[in-house]
């Protein structure tokens, strides 16, 4: 399981050891259906492929994401929004 992240996790996942910026971007990393795990979705008929899970590094790097230098996955996107929206409160 990979620790990118330097210190104590922001937005840590148990699961693929990655960890978030924020805990948006953290349930925008897990993907699926939770009813049942992928396994269980394999045993159903006809077979269903969406069971909860991950996004691995190269589909998160698909997104546009990034690792910050704390080893955090972050939204360039995202975080030029929020930028422009608090210079505009301020």
């Amino acid at each position: 399981m990979p620790r990118h992240w330097k210190g104590t996790p922001a937005n840590g996942c148990s699961g693929c050891g990655q960890d978030f910026t924020s805990t948006s971007l953290f349930d925008r990393h897990r993907v699926g259906r939770c009813e049942y795990t992928f396994e269980q979705g394999l045993e159903l008929d006809p077979p269903c492929e969406a069971g909860r899970r991950c996004l691995d590094v190269d589909e998160m790097n698909a997104k546009g994401w990034e690792l910050n230098d704390r080893g955090r996955w972050l939204d360039p996107v995202r975080l030029q929004a929020s930028r422009e929206a608090f210079a505009k409160a301020a």
